[in-house]
């Protein structure tokens, strides 16, 4: 004889049905619980407290729990840095980084100093001393098939040298770069002004002209490096690669511009051959010697 179901009572389940309400509510609760623990303060003791903790128990006065308790801060985070695990009282959140806070900073003033004097390093440059560095004194965490730092390495170390940035930097000779000194050019601004005022023009926009060249090369192309931000980023170059070709632009304080001029590279004549202007006299033909 067939036994016939009727309809479940409110708030109970027939088969597995009876297990599906509970589900819902744990996940909902682990939900809930790790959204509460995603928006919580971390490190929130005081750097100050745990020093002086730390001194305290390295005393021998007073137990673990007690100098915890006593200058509230976490009894886990003062044991780590009694047992030695964590270095100093500061906080230590998240993954280590490999090289050491001196050592960074050691890298960071030679690529100041290196920026200034006109000789800035790439990114390829810096991962590679970074990693000949740990190599030296044994530090794990770069990979040494590829025998550099890396790409995460360097963003972070831009990220905790916020004065440093990555762009092309401005090519500049040899010549060039030894005439740029403070007396220089304090002195270039106090001959300015003094034509100025012989020439009676100071006061007189529209007779001040600025005169400025750039020297377009075929391919060269300067590559990124790591300069200081809000400091001027130059490039010493050996010499000047490829054709290059001179544009002259020459402006008034007013704002008219005169017209381009450009200029090609010239072209040396051996003697003996003849230089013939332009007109169709010959008159002004010569012969070089």
């Amino acid at each position: 004889m067939a036994r016939t179901l009727g309809k479940a009572k409110h708030g109970h389940h027939i088969g597995n049905q009876r297990h599906k309400q509970p589900r819902r509510r744990a996940a909902t609760l682990s939900q809930t619980s790790r959204n509460t623990r995603r928006g919580c303060t971390l490190n929130k003791w005081s750097e100050e407290r745990m020093k002086s903790a730390t001194d305290e128990f390295r005393k021998g006065e007073r137990g673990l729990r007690q100098v915890a308790r006593a200058w509230n801060v976490p009894r886990s985070r003062l044991a780590r840095r009694v047992k030695g695990i964590v270095s100093g009282w500061k906080h230590e959140s998240g993954k280590q980084h490999v090289l050491p806070a001196a050592a960074e900073n050691e890298l960071h003033d030679l690529i100041s100093t290196m920026c200034a004097r006109g000789f800035p390093f790439s990114r390829k440059d810096i991962q590679c001393l970074a990693f000949q560095y740990a190599h030296h004194y044994g530090l794990k965490g770069f990979n040494n098939e590829r025998g550099s730092a890396g790409y995460y390495w360097m963003r972070g170390f831009l990220k905790r040298h916020s004065n440093l940035s990555c762009r092309k930097p401005e090519a500049l000779s040899s010549a060039r770069a030894a005439s740029v000194n403070k007396s220089v050019i304090n002195g270039w601004f106090d001959k300015y002004e003094q034509t100025l005022k012989e020439l009676q023009i100071k006061n007189v926009p529209s007779h001040i002209w600025n005169t400025d060249e750039s020297g377009l090369q075929d391919y060269y192309v300067s590559q990124s490096v790591v300069g200081v931000k809000g400091k001027a980023c130059y490039e010493i170059n050996p010499g000047e690669k490829g054709e290059t070709t001179t544009l002259l632009a020459t402006f008034n304080a007013v704002g008219d511009y005169a017209p381009l001029m450009f200029i090609f590279k010239g072209k040396r004549l051996k003697a003996g051959k003849r230089m013939v202007c332009g007109c169709s006299c010959g008159f002004h033909s010569s012969r070089i010697r």
